[in-house]
């Protein structure tokens, strides 16, 4: 694909290679405690794909002399068409072979769905496995062309300034708690709303998507904070801090959310510099197949996380003589993390046949 940014992919490729292990032991029976905890790790691969599309959006807003409606609409199509057609064979599957993860939805919950409001009308129900991420995601790049003039406002004043991203955290804090707050007035209450803010609301995913946006913008004026030992030292502590905030059970939903995503910008800040001696490797160019096709991985992988690994796991244990659980889960990783790749990037070709917008590049 022309004008692609090689980095954007390798790191599109980690984020849906994250989300694909965090998925694969959900319907597992019997699997170790210990192997949730460590694979629950991959899903803020999710964080790492908000920032990635705010990156993303701001160079195509940038690249495209188009209009508001323009881009939404551009976003819309690259979407769309594999989300729908998703909701379809999700819904079919459901119904003729039902799993404890995912029921038949209703009405409400389709047009949820395919209305993208998922991450406005927060639910615990979808249509489709993982469908909060795209809702949230088409929420946002709605919402973009009216946040980018103030975001980077903000950033310009406080720039110079080694504080600049508390001052954008705490603010998206406080505009995130106020209108979550106004939102569920009338149904959860102002303490419950601020207390615990749903994980799915694009609300919640704002940060991430904001601070992509301001990389997205550093990035074109090469304008990138400089690497030294201290940064590398600040790196390696956001990195703690957010695997503590992973684990504490007292860290409210958007610490989590903001530790993460500010452990992966500066991890991103820091491979920028030394890409170029990276992306000729042949194992990074393999690798980053991963990330042009991330967004029909993302709608096919969870398919074979509850269907192909719990029946893979049982077919080991019980017929092939591997007595472990862990053992057996580890083998049918090697098989339905490439399994998840290979159907995918095949999903991806036939849905090009018939539409003209490719979701390759999407987030």
């Amino acid at each position: 694909m022309k004008n692609r940014i090689t980095i954007i992919d390798f790191f599109k490729a980690l984020a849906i290679l994250a989300v694909v292990i965090a998925h694969s032991p959900q319907a597992v029976f019997m699997i170790p405690s210990f192997i949730i905890g460590i694979t629950g790790l991959g899903a803020r691969g999710c964080q790492l794909f908000f920032i990635l599309s705010g990156w993303t959006s701001y160079l195509a807003f940038r690249t495209v002399s188009a209009s508001k409606k323009s881009f939404f609409i551009k976003r819309f199509l690259s979407i769309a068409p594999g989300f729908y057609l998703m909701i379809i064979i999700w819904q079919v599957l459901v119904r003729f072979a039902p799993t404890d993860l995912l029921v038949p939805a209703s009405i409400k919950d389709i047009l949820i769905d395919i209305t993208f409001t998922h991450g406005v009308l927060v639910t615990n129900t979808s249509s489709i496995f993982g469908g909060w991420y795209i809702g949230a995601q088409m929420i946002l790049y709605l919402l973009f062309p009216f946040l980018i003039k103030p975001v980077l406002k903000i950033y310009e004043r406080f720039k110079k300034r080694s504080f600049w991203i508390p001052v954008i955290y705490l603010s998206l804090l406080t505009v995130s708690i106020a209108i979550s707050a106004c939102w569920n007035l009338f149904f959860d209450g102002i303490l419950k709303t601020i207390i615990n803010q749903s994980y799915t609301s694009f609300l919640c995913q704002l940060a991430p998507y904001v601070t992509g946006i301001i990389l997205g913008y550093q990035y074109d004026r090469q304008e990138l904070p400089r690497v030294n030992k201290y940064s590398i030292c600040l790196t390696f502590f956001s990195l703690a801090v957010a695997l503590y905030s992973s684990f504490a059970p007292w860290i409210n939903i958007r610490v989590l959310v903001y530790t993460w995503s500010f452990f992966f910008y500066l991890l991103i800040i820091h491979i920028i510099p030394i890409w170029k001696h990276m992306e000729g490797l042949f194992f990074i160019r393999l690798f980053s197949k991963w990330g042009e096709n991330s967004y029909y991985i993302y709608l096919m992988h969870g398919i074979w996380s509850l269907y192909f690994m719990p029946a893979f796991v049982s077919l080991l244990t019980n017929h092939f003589g591997i007595t472990t659980i862990v053992g057996a889960y580890l083998l049918s990783c090697c098989i339905y993390i490439p399994l998840s790749y290979y159907t995918a990037r095949l999903f991806g070709q036939l849905l090009k046949l018939f539409t003209k917008h490719g979701a390759a590049s999407t987030s």
